[in-house]
C-alpha cells in the first residue's frame, strides 16, 4: 500500500515536470471542412509524385471528390481497397495517396 502511494506521488511529479518542460503546443490549422485539398485526380498524384496512376484512374472515372468520400465515411482500409483495385498495387504508394487524404 505504502509502496503505490509513492509510485503514485512520483508519478505525479514526473507529469508535472513534463508539463513545466514541453511548451505549449499551437494548435494548426486545419483545412476548410468539405473542401478537399486536391481538386482534381492529376493534382492528388501529381502531389504524391505519382503521375503513372492516373490513366487508371480516368479509365475508371475516379475523381478526387469520391476518394475523399470513401475515406471519410468508410475509413483509410476502405480508400486503401479501392487503390488497389486501381491499380495501385504498392503499399507505400497506396499510404502516399492516402495520407494526402486523410482528414
Amino acid at each position: 500500500m505504502v509502496r503505490e502511494s509513492i509510485a503514485a506521488e512520483r508519478r505525479k511529479e514526473l507529469e508535472l515536470e513534463l508539463d513545466a518542460r514541453m511548451p505549449p503546443q499551437q494548435p494548426t490549422a486545419a483545412p476548410p471542412a468539405g473542401a478537399p485539398r486536391h481538386a482534381s485526380v492529376a493534382s492528388l498524384l501529381e502531389a504524391a509524385a505519382l503521375p503513372q496512376y492516373l490513366a487508371s484512374f480516368e479509365e475508371e472515372a475516379m475523381d478526387a471528390e469520391t476518394l475523399y468520400g470513401v475515406m471519410e465515411s468508410q475509413g483509410r482500409t476502405a480508400l486503401e481497397e479501392v487503390l488497389l483495385e486501381l491499380g495501385v498495387r504498392s503499399k507505400g504508394h497506396r499510404m502516399k495517396i492516402a495520407n494526402l487524404v486523410a482528414p
